[in-house]
């Protein structure tokens, strides 16, 4: 019997591994691309800033030539076009530094967290019981305890707020239109549940030794 038991701790052991790779994966999916967005905004910024100089040495020059000219009216004139060029320039680079990625994630292993269910397409059998099934006579399971926590730092935005259903929508759907804070709060909130996967395997390891 005892050996029964080692063998189920293995193969929950294989799930266990199976299950953080494919997490780690998905994590370092959406690291990877918030990166690059993150340089293609700060490429946009150096790009901006040049722009916003130029304009300025531009509206400087005009202004000393007409006033060199004697043309006072003028001058004054061309500042107060100035002031409108550089606003104007200030929110078109605004919009310009926008940067998002339509990034799209089928297998979604935290849509399976926010609509709690018996069995999981996604999860191992033996993964996905550990993480519904009550630990103690709070009734609370680890599922719970992670949802709390990403509504308690923010993860999910204000609740109730058009930027949390928005986002709840993003990260526990099919996937859509990211920008860098969200992918970066996906790839957290995927490393929060991968760690809690860790533990059941560090839970199986202590069982194991106690059999041996």
């Amino acid at each position: 019997r005892n050996n029964q038991i080692m063998d189920r701790i293995s193969l929950a052991s294989f799930d266990v591994i199976r299950t953080v790779t494919e997490l780690d994966c998905e994590e370092a999916r959406s690291d990877h691309v918030a990166d690059g967005l993150t340089e293609l905004r700060q490429d946009k910024q150096e790009q901006g800033l040049f722009l916003a100089l130029v304009g300025d040495a531009f509206i400087g020059i005009v202004a000393g030539s007409l006033s060199l000219a004697g043309k006072a009216t003028a001058a004054s004139a061309n500042a107060i076009l100035g002031g409108v060029l550089a606003t104007g320039i200030g929110g078109a680079v605004t919009i310009f530094l926008s940067v998002d990625h339509e990034f799209l994630h089928p297998r979604n292993h935290l849509t399976e967290l926010s609509d709690p269910k018996e069995f999981s397409p996604l999860f191992p059998d033996s993964v996905w019981r550990y993480l519904v099934t009550s630990r103690d006579l709070s009734g609370d399971t680890i599922r719970d305890e992670l949802m709390r926590r990403w509504e308690h730092d923010g993860r999910l935005g204000v609740p109730g707020s058009e930027d949390a259903r928005r986002r709840e929508t993003l990260l526990f759907g099919a996937g859509g239109t990211y920008d860098v804070r969200d992918l970066r709060v996906r790839s957290e909130m995927l490393n929060h549940l991968k760690s809690a996967v860790l533990q059941m395997g560090q839970d199986l390891n202590a069982l194991m030794y106690e059999l041996m």
